[in-house]
């Protein structure tokens, strides 16, 4: 039966050190909803506080400034999640 070989001195100090990080990410999923909730409450209400004009009805201008403010909102909170992952996993 052979014996095992020992590791040379050479050999276990040229190696580089390994170091583990534990990499954070936020829930963009929860980030993107919360933007679009937010989003479209604030058009809702920015909708429906304006004038209403004479060729559509004040349904159809809380609906699009609703819809509007959603995307933007979710937009908003996407990018909000990627600020804070990047923040969270600086060196």
């Amino acid at each position: 039966m052979p014996e095992p070989v020992e590791p040379t001195e050479s050999a276990t100090t040229d190696a580089p050190a390994v170091t583990r990080r534990r990499v954070r990410t936020p829930n963009f999923g929860a980030f993107i909803i919360t933007g679009a909730v937010i989003g479209l409450i604030a058009g809702v209400i920015l909708g429906g506080s304006g004038p209403n004009q004479a060729d559509y009805a004040g349904r159809t201008s809380v609906a699009l400034l609703g819809g509007v403010g959603a995307a933007l909102g979710a937009l908003t909170g996407a990018i909000a999640g990627l600020l804070l992952e990047w923040l969270l996993n600086r060196d």
